[in-house]
């Protein structure tokens, strides 16, 4: 068994490698492996109307609790030979390695595709938005809001998902995955604020889970982005443009007004730290509608403020860091200057594939 997963780890490290260095193996990872599974497990997963991968999650959680409460006992009782320990640590390797190549075949490949912006050729120089750039698209995005707002109604949470299902299956780009494409309610449902998550997707089944108590003007954008993970798009700053691409490729308000009023978000936010009184002039001048808006996501923070959330951060910061994301949580941001160049060239030709 030892061997087994020896040589299996090899192997992984050595395809890392070749993704690293050759976009040919990159889309020969999309095609041959992560495709045709992601398929496989929506299909197997799909028609459950709750997330296999949170029930999963919560399983090995309670296992890993028990394991260790025995083994505690077992050093309080001085029951635990070297023997024992050594091949205890060596199914925690085994159970380590295992999950690790499920994770690497069933996701992680996907870390080493080029950036949307460059897929799709967009402006060159996305390094960074000068001062009258990042102010001219904050009012351009405050009057999509004001144009939008008093015209988007939402729906619930299963209307929403089944038509974020049918925008994927109508853009050009993403129209031969939409048939992976299944968002589930988060079984933790507003738990996950207390770590600050508003949806993720499970790379060992394939699900995406978001949660469907989320204020109902945030939803479609969070379903958009956590799609466009399950269509293979792994940088979070990509999946946010996929999102906001798609949601405005519609004639839907309450899409084109979610995915604007997130994409403001941050840029409102990149302008807050340049200069705060401006900042605050544009929100302020925002209509009455989005203002309340505003309002609702600072309350539902302040009531879900907890450590973990802090905890949480640390931790998925480090783990974008460990898989090509140099920024980690701030790559999101990067949504700003990719939103606006695409804005910029919304007149040209429509991309016809996703990498």
């Amino acid at each position: 068994m030892l061997i087994m997963l020896i040589v299996s780890l090899v192997v992984v490290a050595l395809w890392q490698y070749l993704l690293s260095v050759s976009d040919g193996f990159v889309t020969g990872y999309s095609l041959v492996i992560f495709g045709p599974l992601q398929w496989f497990r929506s299909f197997l997963l799909g028609w459950i109307p709750f997330s296999i991968g949170d029930v999963l999650y919560i399983a090995a959680s309670l296992l890993v609790i028990v394991l260790i409460f025995k083994w505690v006992c077992a050093l309080i009782k001085r029951k635990i030979t070297k023997t024992i320990f050594l091949k205890g640590l060596l199914r925690v390797f085994a159970a380590v390695g295992i999950g690790y190549i499920w994770f690497f075949l069933g996701w992680g490949g996907n870390y080493n595709k080029r950036p949307l912006a460059e897929y799709w050729e967009l402006r060159k120089d996305t390094s960074g938005v000068d001062d009258s750039s990042l102010i001219a698209f904050d009012k351009y995005l405050i009057a999509k809001l004001d144009e939008y707002a008093p015209q988007a109604k939402f729906k619930s949470f299963e209307e929403t998902e089944k038509l974020a299902r049918e925008y994927y299956a109508q853009f050009p780009a993403a129209t031969s995955r939409s048939n992976v494409l299944r968002i589930k309610p988060a079984i933790f449902g507003n738990l996950l604020e207390y770590a600050g998550i508003q949806g993720y997707y499970n790379p060992f089944t394939g699900e995406g889970q978001m949660n469907a108590q989320l204020p109902d003007f945030i939803q479609p954008f969070v379903l958009c982005h956590e799609m466009a993970h399950q269509a293979g798009i792994a940088a979070e700053d990509d999946a946010n443009l996929l999102a906001f691409v798609v949601g405005t490729n519609t004639n839907d308000p309450a899409f084109l007004y979610s995915c604007y009023f997130n994409v403001w978000l941050y840029t409102n936010g990149e302008l807050r730290s340049r200069d705060s009184v401006l900042a605050k002039e544009l929100r302020d001048g925002l209509n009455t509608i989005t203002l309340g808006h505003i309002e609702t996501l600072r309350a539902l923070r302040r009531k879900y403020k907890s450590p973990l959330s802090r905890l949480s951060s640390v931790f998925y910061d480090n783990y974008l860091k460990l898989h090509k994301q140099e920024k980690g949580l701030e790559s999101y941001d990067d949504v700003v200057k990719t939103a606006m160049a695409w804005e910029e060239r919304r007149g040209r030709v429509m991309p016809v594939r996703l990498p």
